[in-house]
């Protein structure tokens, strides 16, 4: 199986078009992308950022206690929580949370799409707020990621993150 992972960067619309795969966004890539997955960290991003169709949720099992407490009340498709794979650092970021996601469903290629890693805004122009988009939060989750890395390429699984120009 082939996962595409859909983060909301500015190349997004340049880099990604639909082509069957299992698709799985992160965080405000839900609200420009229908997806079968939609993993989020933070819990304002689903107030603030409502989804296209109905994907299923990938989250933390303290996300939707905070959503609940909000009086918003949500059905994980599967919780963060539940999923062990080398250590836990890996749920830090939506993104590696997404990566680890397409690993456990069984993809043996993923693909992310709109990774630009800048501090420029979303691919829909909206900044989100509090985003933490500085030079050092990208450094520790690329460290994240090439950990994550290490881990898919000794179980034979290809990743790739697909560069666009925005």
């Amino acid at each position: 199986m082939i996962a595409s992972i859909l983060c909301p960067g500015p190349s997004l619309p340049l880099t990604w078009r639909s082509d069957g795969t299992l698709v799985i966004a992160v965080n405000r890539a839900a609200s420009m992308h229908a997806a079968d997955w939609w993993a989020f960290c933070d819990a304002d991003i689903f107030r603030d950022s409502p989804a296209i169709g109905k994907p299923r949720i990938f989250t933390s099992r303290a996300s939707v206690d905070r959503l609940r407490k909000r009086n918003y009340f949500v059905e994980p498709g599967l919780l963060s929580d539940d999923l062990n794979l080398i250590d836990n650092t890996w749920r830090t970021f939506t993104k590696t949370m997404a990566i680890a996601l397409a690993y456990h469903l069984g993809a043996k290629a993923i693909y992310l799409y709109g990774d630009d890693q800048t501090e420029a805004p979303d691919a829909d122009g909206v900044m989100p707020r509090g985003a933490n988009r500085t030079p050092e939060r990208w450094r520790d989750e690329r460290a994240h990621v090439a950990k994550l890395q290490t881990f898919l390429d000794s179980r034979r699984v290809h990743m790739e993150r697909v560069i666009g120009t925005a």
